[in-house]
């Protein structure tokens, strides 16, 4: 109404005739909605509404929002009549297709005249509801578009007739010089002219394509990264949504329009994509021009003068990242099949970046979904290796208590996949490399969330260590020494060391988890890995200097300090696995670690060795041989502190069993007396038992003990923290707790034993005044008494 009377009354005075509401059949059987929503759209954004006023930005956004729901109501009401109607060659749905791109750019740019290329360019968003909306109901146009090639029986000629020539078309009008240049050779047919005019005229397709364009570049084109409750976020979701829809036809459109929050609704709904399926070359081909658009797009970014924050840009400096992102939405279909699922991890991985609460929703929803039994065929039916691995590295995210025991079995499930995808003709591939690589790293995540949860049953049920191990045998033999021998390694063998790092850091993750895992380890044979890639050679540290590691677990020490973890929990839980270390001849291999220039790989090859000597003496002989003994007994005054600590614990281990390496161990008894007053309880510790075990089996070492005044030492460390009278509960709290007290106590019963110390002991009363008043600070059933208790005995027989 263009008149400025005040004709329009609705405060009820002069009542307007009331229109009888409109019936579904009104609304949705008939053509007339739709068509006068169109029309409207077109009349506001045509060259007549041009330069007149400036367009209705909100009523613009409205109306296409109406059109998007309207068409999506047939496909959501099951009406089969009604969307042949809606999809004749000169239909509605063909005649918005035209009209969608000036749309977008309308709501992107906010001029209707410009073309799509001036979308790839642009780094703000002029209209955010315009854009949104008319994505939105392209989207839903998608979808009718791929559920008439593919998802009705018998298929619809005419629109497979139109995928089949996006392609062509892109080759067509942008030959090498645009999208599709980066791709490899195509196919001869792919490469010549090729018109599709027996059923679709060639205007169809370069309108189909105009507005499959317009989306691709709307979503390389967004500068401000997507973060959930941003106002962005709607428009890069919504592009996201409209590719799927036409990229994967599901039969159900939930995921094209339904709101975020239910998108976990319409999956038991999701059936399985044949590849043998009449239409698959028709969606193949709509998902070849979808990667060339996104990839090339997503490559080149907006001009970075287009925006002060380029960074935060698709194709900025996270281009390649925001690329891996959509890999399972557009992957290389040369390298690998789509499945069903795909897009739906996609959206998922998305949300879950953004800690969207309904992404995490959809990722337990799909882990509740997929088989949980260790059946890599079934899995790989419902998910590619990359979406597969993308739904692995979120897992972590979305891990609740309530369903772990389920999460960690599919996720074993998918790992098996990955297993079956290398006995397929991927097998080797790089990207397959790379895509292990990444699952084994979120699966060390997924491990370290569960033991944060106390899911300890759920880690054992899961024989996740067999999976890995079964995917790093198929690593090449040679390729540490490979990685080695060569001034600049291929990328190749720096691709099979991250996997094989990876696979290790994860392997050593589960044996620390639960025992049952180190016998898997055991029985799968892991120590066979250490052994054929040489993971305990001090060498592996000159692989940093010759690979780009800019992540510490691909560095040489991180591998060796995996191993030396994975040893020493073994060596730790029991002597069964004895037999198996002595593949490793783990006293040669280790002896080179305690003098390298890493006090890491030092504190933690002491730690080895003394779980190596805990159980028994079965390996003190082999020690003795390598010299061992004598770097360990080094290592006791090393200037770092974890070395001194472990070195100790190991000395003390080595004197436990018997006396066979007694005097190797002599020149350590100076070094643990200054030991003795270290500031750490634990060094402490360790030192006071390592002297009670130098005269635990034999009194050989007492003359040196006397010499050294060790006795005096042990008193003195009991008596400097003994209580006073007047302490506090905190204060007697931490006499009490301080395990290098107890420990003294019983070493100085062991020196007891022996006439040279024990008459060192009897010749100072405050032997007998310290044992004497423990029981006034502690319980008589405490150890601190016991032990005094058991000195005093000692001294008297």
């Amino acid at each position: 109404n263009n008149n400025n009377s005040n004709s329009n009354n609705y405060s009820g005075s002069n009542p307007a005739k009331q229109k009888p509401a409109l019936s579904r059949t009104q609304c949705v059987d008939d053509c007339s909605v739709g068509a006068l929503l169109l029309r409207l759209l077109q009349a506001m954004t045509g060259k007549r509404a041009a330069g007149q006023m400036p367009p209705p930005w909100d009523l613009l956004g409205d109306l296409s929002k109406l059109l998007g729901l309207w068409l999506r109501a047939p496909l959501a009401l099951g009406l089969t009549g009604f969307i042949q109607e809606l999809s004749a060659p000169d239909g509605l749905l063909a005649k918005f297709m035209s009209l969608a791109p000036r749309l977008i750019v309308g709501g992107v740019l906010g001029h209707f005249s410009l073309g799509v290329e001036h979308l790839a360019t642009t780094s703000t968003c002029y209209h955010l509801g315009l854009a949104t909306n008319a994505v939105r109901c392209t989207g839903v146009a998608f979808a009718h578009i791929s559920q008439q090639a593919v998802g009705r029986t018998p298929e619809s000629a005419y629109f497979v007739e139109l995928c089949n020539a996006l392609p062509h078309s892109l080759l067509e009008q942008d030959g090498d010089q645009s999208w599709g240049s980066h791709r490899q050779q195509q196919p001869q047919q792919h490469q010549r002219r090729h018109r599709f005019q027996r059923l679709c005229p060639e205007a169809a397709v370069n309108d189909f394509l105009r507005a499959v364009k317009s989306v691709c570049h709307c979503l390389a084109s967004c500068t401000v990264r997507s973060r959930g409750g941003t106002p962005v976020e709607r428009l890069v979701r919504s592009s996201l949504q409209a590719l799927a829809a036409l990229a994967f036809p599901t039969g159900f459109p939930g995921h094209v329009m339904m709101p975020w929050c239910q998108l976990a609704d319409p999956i038991q709904a999701l059936p399985a994509f044949e590849a043998t399926h009449p239409g698959q070359q028709a969606i193949e081909s709509v998902r070849q021009t979808l990667l060339d658009l996104l990839a090339n797009g997503l490559r080149k970014g907006p001009s970075p003068t287009s925006s002060p924050n380029a960074d935060g840009a698709f194709g900025g400096a996270n281009g390649e990242k925001d690329l891996r992102l959509l890999e399972g939405l557009t992957g290389d279909a040369s390298a690998e099949l789509r499945g069903p699922f795909d897009t739906v991890v996609a959206l998922a991985e998305w949300g879950c970046r953004r800690r969207d609460e309904q992404a995490l929703s959809l990722t337990r929803a799909l882990l509740r979904h997929l088989p949980q039994a260790q059946d890599g065929g079934a899995a790989l039916a419902m998910l590619s290796p990359s979406a597969a691995v993308t739904l692995i590295s979120i897992s972590p995210m979305a891990l609740e208590a309530s369903s772990a025991s389920g999460t960690l079995r599919v996720v074993a499930a998918l790992l098996t996949s990955l297993v079956a995808a290398w006995n397929s003709s991927l097998a080797g591939s790089p990207s397959l490399v790379d895509l292990i690589t990444r699952a084994f790293e979120g699966i060390a995540s997924l491990l370290s969330m569960a033991e944060m949860h106390g899911l300890t049953q759920e880690v054992q049920q899961s024989k996740l260590p067999m999976q890995v191990l079964r995917l790093l045998a198929r690593v090449p033999q040679r390729t540490t020494d490979a990685l080695l021998s060569a001034t600049a390694p291929p990328r190749e063998e720096q691709r099979w060391w991250r996997m094989l790092s990876a696979g290790l850091q994860l392997l050593a993750s589960a044996v620390l988890q639960h025992p049952s895992l180190a016998q898997d380890f055991v029985c799968q044979d892991g120590f066979g890995l250490l052994l054929e890639h040489n993971l305990l050679s001090v060498d592996l540290l000159l692989i940093e200097a010759k690979l780009d590691c800019s992540e510490p677990s691909g560095s040489g020490e991180q591998a060796l300090l995996n191993s030396l973890l994975i040893v020493s929990q073994l060596a730790r839980l029991s002597e069964e696995y004895y037999p198996e270390l002595k593949r490793i001849n783990p006293a040669k291999a280790l002896k080179p670690l305690l003098t390298c220039n890493r006090p890491n790989l030092r504190a933690k090859a002491c730690n080895a060795l003394g779980y190596l000597v805990k159980h028994s003496g079965q390996f003190y002989e082999a020690l003795h041989q390598e010299g061992v003994v004598a770097a360990l007994v080094t290592l006791c005054g090393d200037a770092d502190t974890s070395c001194r600590k472990l070195a100790s614990f190991a000395v003390g281990n080595c004197a436990f069993h018997n006396a066979m390496l007694y005097q190797g161990l002599s020149p350590s008894i100076p070094l643990l007396l200054l030991l003795l007053d270290d500031s750490d309880e634990r060094t402490r510790a360790n030192a006071a038992g390592a002297i009670g075990n130098l005269v635990r089996n034999s009194g050989e070492l007492c003359a040196s003990m006397v010499e050294h005044r060790v006795c005096q030492a042990l008193l003195r460390l009991v008596g400097s923290r003994l209580p006073r009278p007047s302490a506090g509960p905190k204060e007697l709290a931490t006499f009490l707790s301080d395990s290098s007290i107890k420990i003294a106590l019983f070493s100085l019963g062991n020196l007891a034993m022996h006439r040279q110390c024990r008459e060192v002991l009897l010749s100072t009363s405050f032997t007998h005044d310290l044992c004497l008043s423990l029981p006034a600070v502690a319980d008589a059933d405490h150890e601190f008494c016991i032990y005094g208790q058991r000195v005093l005995q000692k001294l008297k027989s």
